[in-house]
């Protein structure tokens, strides 16, 4: 059974009475028929999913930055370790290896530097995705929070849900496309590095 009086009834008969006394309804009150329709109410599960997955993509880009720390560990290591056996020998063949010696310091110098060009760029992409992941967290809640105060009046969900999971899916794929775009650029940049000194060991390993 349906309500006996709605918004637009309770207009109409206002608006009866106010042009009984010759004057213009629309100049006193709103018409609820011309007002725009409630703003969607997002689903809580959807959110807090949502939520949940931009957590895990951020965590799988800070595994990314610290193996980038662990391998720049690991490259200057070596590099040092290859410097000390050079110094070592330097007593023996000095004048042929300070060339050397200053060489390896050289390239360990610039590969530092390219690491470190590099895990500023990708600290800078993290912050950013922080930021935007915490926007979207912030907007989310408040979304959450208005679907709560809105809940005990609210009809019907299903469009608005829908609405929501397509949201959530096209996030789910530019998340996927940056991330891999971010895998990428890192792999790209190692592995010129690695060409590099590849190169440049070839070509001026020491003279025995």
């Amino acid at each position: 059974m349906g309500r006996l009086l709605d918004e637009e009834r309770i207009y109409n008969l206002v608006a009866e009475r106010v042009e009984s006394y010759g004057l213009e309804p629309s100049k006193y009150f709103t018409d609820p028929t011309k007002t725009p329709p409630p703003e969607p109410k997002p689903d809580p599960a959807a959110i807090m999913a949502q939520i949940e997955m931009q957590k895990l993509e951020m965590e799988k880009q800070k595994i990314q930055i610290e193996m980038m720390k662990v391998q720049t560990m690991r490259e200057e290591k070596q590099l040092d370790a290859q410097i000390r056996v050079a110094e070592a020998q330097s007593s023996e063949r000095e004048a042929g290896m300070k060339a050397d010696i200053e060489r390896l310091k050289a390239d360990m110098s610039y590969r530092k530097m390219a690491v470190d060009e590099q895990s500023q760029i990708l600290n800078a992409d993290t912050n950013r995705a922080e930021q935007t992941w915490r926007e979207q967290q912030e907007s989310m809640q408040l979304m959450l929070d208005k679907y709560k105060a809105e809940l005990a009046s609210s009809t019907t969900l299903e469009a608005k849900l829908m609405e929501i999971e397509q949201r959530q899916s096209e996030q789910m794929q530019n998340l996927a496309v940056e991330l891999e775009a971010l895998r990428a650029k890192f792999v790209g940049e190692y592995q010129r590095g690695l060409d590099y000194d590849g190169d440049e060991r070839g070509e001026d390993s020491p003279r025995s």
